[in-house]
């Protein structure tokens, strides 16, 4: 067969609807899955983390209606040395331009944005209640802990490649957090 543990080889993650059908095809080029690395196991999360329809910069970053997909390499129990923080979207309505190469549009299924990271995430939520309606995202790595909030897409930092926040750090001595 030749179907794999997800943990094997190239880790993907797919979508499925409603009912449980396959959205994603590995070989289509409309909607493919996201690839991971190699040998590596995902935490997943969803949470609207680019906040407020406000949050645009036209044409390259329209705000993701609803909640985003957050994924990391890493889990609780594999830390992965090429570790991501990924924000994903899936969009059917259409095609959205990729500032480069000219005249290239993102997949239905895509990235937002990435950020080289080390560690896994443990919630999505809205810790502040702030006016911008963003979830921030809560990052475990070993005993440290880190609040995260993704930039506003108009953000200088966001377009150089910074696109998160730390709010917050905490590290307990010692200790290793598990859940």
């Amino acid at each position: 067969s030749d179907l794999l543990d997800s943990s094997i080889e190239t880790p993907r993650i797919h979508l499925f609807d409603l009912n449980g059908h396959q959205i994603t095809q590995l070989n289509d080029s409309l909607i493919p899955p996201i690839l991971g690395g190699n040998n590596h196991l995902w935490t997943i999360a969803e949470g609207n983390v680019d906040g407020n329809p406000s949050n645009e910069l036209l044409p390259y970053f329209p705000n993701n209606p609803g909640n985003e997909i957050i994924a990391t390499m890493s889990s609780p129990d594999f830390a992965y040395h090429e570790n991501k923080l990924m924000i994903l979207r899936f969009q059917m309505d259409g095609h959205i331009a990729k500032p480069t190469p000219p005249n290239t549009f993102l997949y239905l299924f895509d990235t937002i944005c990435t950020q080289k990271i080390s560690g896994w995430i443990a919630c999505v939520n809205d810790f502040d209640g702030d006016a911008s309606g963003k979830e921030e995202i809560f990052i475990v790595d070993g005993g440290t802990f880190r609040i995260m909030q993704m930039r506003d897409y108009s953000d200088d930092q966001f377009r150089l490649g910074h696109p998160f926040d730390t709010l917050y750090s905490y590290t307990f001595p010692n200790q290793t957090i598990f859940s």
